[in-house]
């Protein structure tokens, strides 16, 4: 495949103050989030959700790409019309999610299913529409994981992976997620993302994968969400911590980054994208955006709750978002967050 080509869909990806929105949980992720809200559990309901989110008017000018689910991609919107082609007469790149879920290895830890056949199911979605792909592995940090082994086994399946997109032509997002579950500090987020990043980097190079054709998927180096007072963090230093160990982990020959929202609230998903954004002597050679799910969804959703009535209130919320993030990108400093919804 041509350089040129994934260079231009990168282009897109990363116009500037414009992000992804990732709209590719799986039917049981949705169907446990529905479940919470008394939403029914419906393949309707879930386009019923997916036309709520990707025909809001004037999404295109703050998101440049979506990340669908296979359920989505193959599904119409409420005129009719294909998502996949109804994103694209907006300007918008469609993604998908390739991988099939996580499984529970003996220790506990997840292993990501989807390599074996990932290149029937790849040329299927480039022939509908897709430009670039997604996987995501996970990584639960306690007093015994993640084990080596899991690092490396799970990175040596990003290269695979990574390797099978770009020769079908789409660009690969790699998404090593470390879990916010837990009780664990700053410095030992820091710590694991410097260990995954040492070995992807040393899979894709046994794999003679393309660094430039690839967008890494991470989130902030953040403390758990139930770490002791004393390992709390503003946002500020969230930042700070980030941008400093991005720096020393990331190589500057990678496509593009992009943050993920995983576990944050809405407004700490914002606050650590424009505390980045905002610093000083913040310099990289790649581009960078957000790739958020429920970090721009959450207050959408429940202002939606299933009813056609509350389509309008639950884009405006959307849309919100979606502003706030691109505002971070573009380095403005002050705007109001308006939550009205707790989840």
């Amino acid at each position: 495949m041509s350089q040129d080509t994934l260079k231009l869909i990168l282009e897109k990806i990363f116009t500037p103050n414009k992000g992804i929105l990732a709209a590719d949980e799986s039917t049981k992720s949705i169907n446990a989030h529905f479940a919470r809200l008394g939403i029914p559990q419906t393949t309707e309901y879930h386009q019923k959700y997916r036309d709520m989110l990707l025909e809001t008017p004037e999404l295109n000018k703050y998101i440049s790409g979506v990340i669908l689910y296979d359920e989505t991609f193959y599904q119409k919107n409420s005129a009719g019309v294909p998502f996949v082609a109804s994103l694209k007469e907006k300007n918008i790149v469609v993604g998908i999610k390739v991988d099939e879920g996580l499984f529970k290895e003996e220790n506990g830890e997840e292993s990501t299913l989807g390599i074996k056949n990932l290149k029937e199911r790849l040329k299927k979605y480039k022939d509908h529409g897709a430009e670039f792909t997604k996987w995501r592995s996970v990584y639960k940090i306690t007093s015994e994981t993640p084990t080596k082994d899991h690092i490396k086994n799970t990175t040596q399946l990003f290269a695979r992976y990574a390797k099978e997109v770009i020769a079908s032509g789409m660009v690969p997002i790699c998404e090593p997620e470390i879990l916010i579950q837990g009780k664990h500090s700053q410095e030992e987020t820091a710590q694991v993302f410097a260990a995954i990043m040492l070995y992807l980097i040393q899979a894709f190079k046994e794999h003679e994968v393309s660094l430039s054709s690839c967008i890494l998927k991470t989130g902030f180096i953040v403390p758990a969400d139930n770490a002791p007072l004393s390992y709390e963090a503003t946002a500020e230093e969230v930042g700070e911590k980030t941008h400093d160990i991005f720096s020393s982990c990331i190589p500057h020959l990678i496509g593009g980054v992009v943050f993920l929202s995983g576990g944050l609230t809405t407004q700490q998903a914002t606050s650590y994208l424009r505390a980045y954004c905002l610093l000083d002597n913040k310099e990289t050679n790649y581009p960078e955006t957000f790739s958020f799910g429920r970090g721009l969804q959450r207050e959408a959703i429940q202002a939606w709750g299933g009813e056609d009535k509350n389509i309008a209130l639950a884009r405006q919320f959307l849309l919100k978002n979606c502003r706030h993030n691109s505002l971070a990108l573009d380095r403005i400093e002050s705007h109001a967050f308006v939550t009205p919804f707790q989840e």
